[in-house]
Formats: C-alpha cells, structure tokens, sequence
C-alpha cells in the first residue's frame, strides 16, 4: 500500500509543473505588452494592449521586498517582478514612469541607495505620469 502511495506521489510531482503555465517572456513591443509562453505542452503568446493593463507598485513590508505588479484584465492574473537589483529597472520606468516613482520615492524614504536610472524620478520636474 506504501509502494502505490509513493508511485502516485512522484506521478503528482512530475505532471503538475508540466501543466503549470510557464511564462518565458514579458515585453513590450508595438504599444502592446507581449507574453509568451507555454502552458500544459501548448506554446502561446498573448498580446495586451497598454491601456488594458494595470500596474501598481507594491512594498511588502515581510521581506522588505520591492514588487511591480503587472496585470492584464483579460486574464485575471498577476505578474510580480522584483525590483531589487533588477537589471531592467530602466526598462521598467519607460514602462510605468508614475509606479516606478514610487518604488524610488519608498527608497529614499527608507534611506536605500537609489539606482541611477530611478534619481531622475525623485527631482521636482520629473512628471508623476
């Protein structure tokens, strides 16, 4: 009975990242956020446009973690990306100029250094978009 037990628990284990969605890419291409993509064997890309897209900037206090939260409407799902020592923060503030202020602003509160590509957000000229 040990042995069916085991066998169905490794059999549980080996099918369900296989059907979990795998996110391979997010960008922005032609003024819409592109996602590609594979879910259980299928390879997909879903194209959003811009304005059907929310993001908000999200501080977790557990962890002391950075989040930008990116979420199309058509799908009901949320992507969190790091913002921590994330490479593509440049990236990120051409994208969402107004959240990213935000993640500098909780920076300079919280007296963190502040990424070069974030300081042009802080100055009093910069649009809060």
């Amino acid at each position: 009975m040990h042995h069916l037990f085991f066998v169905g628990a490794v059999a549980l284990i080996a099918i369900v990242p296989a059907l979990s969605r795998d996110r391979d890419l997010m960008f922005v291409q032609h003024g819409k956020l592109v996602e590609t993509g594979c879910h259980m064997f299928n390879v997909y890309r879903y194209e959003f446009e811009l304005g059907d897209v929310r993001v908000k900037y999200v501080y977790v206090t557990k962890g002391k973690r950075h989040l930008l939260n990116i979420m199309p409407r058509k799908t009901g799902r949320t992507t969190a990306i790091n913002l921590k020592a994330n490479p593509h923060v440049a990236n990120l503030v051409a994208f969402a100029p107004a959240e990213m202020r935000k993640y500098a602003q909780k920076l300079a509160e919280r007296g963190d250094e502040i990424p070069p590509e974030l300081a042009h957000l802080l100055r009093p000229s910069a649009t809060s978009n």
